[in-house]
């Protein structure tokens, strides 16, 4: 087993992901949008442009696989 770790600033919101989530919040701070899932657990996604993504609608999440950390489940050492 492992443990899968994600930076918010890696995940993308993307028509094209096959990870299809329900957004839960979308708070903008300016130069940045943060948008959190409704989801257990919960992903929020840094974006640097404006989306017009909102709360109750749903978004595709992609990720470069190389942004992807990987962790051994009992030792919490990357793999």
């Amino acid at each position: 087993k492992v443990l899968v770790g994600l930076r918010p600033e890696h995940l993308l919101v993307t028509e094209t992901a096959s990870l299809r989530l329900p957004v839960a919040v979308v708070e903008s701070t300016g130069s940045m949008t943060y948008v959190t899932t409704d989801t257990v657990p919960e992903l929020t996604v840094v974006e640097t442009r404006r989306t017009g993504v909102r709360a109750g609608g749903v978004i595709g999440v992609g990720i470069a696989p190389e942004h992807i950390h990987l962790f051994d489940l009992a030792t919490e050492k990357a793999i």
